[in-house]
């Protein structure tokens, strides 16, 4: 899955998410801004929470023109 719903350009990905589990025992979890938008954010110094797993780490593969945010559902992810 990738950073857009339907998006199959994750491939390029797949190298960092194999060594951070094989060498460090992270786990790389991918989400849509849509889905993210529906997640409980943590506040007041709580953690973000992803299928029980604390997420300790955000990288943006989407979001960087108003082409990817074409509903206050992608901002309010995007925000969060």
């Amino acid at each position: 899955r990738g950073a857009f719903s339907g998006e199959a350009n994750a491939a390029d990905q797949r190298i960092l998410e194999y060594t951070l589990k094989l060498n460090h025992g992270i786990k790389l979890v991918r989400c849509t801004l849509n889905e993210i938008s529906t997640l409980k954010a943590g506040g007041s110094g709580k953690p973000l929470m992803v299928g029980g797993l604390h997420i300790a780490l955000v990288y943006f593969r989407a979001g960087y023109t108003p082409r990817d945010l074409p509903s206050e559902i992608e901002w309010d992810g995007y925000k969060r």
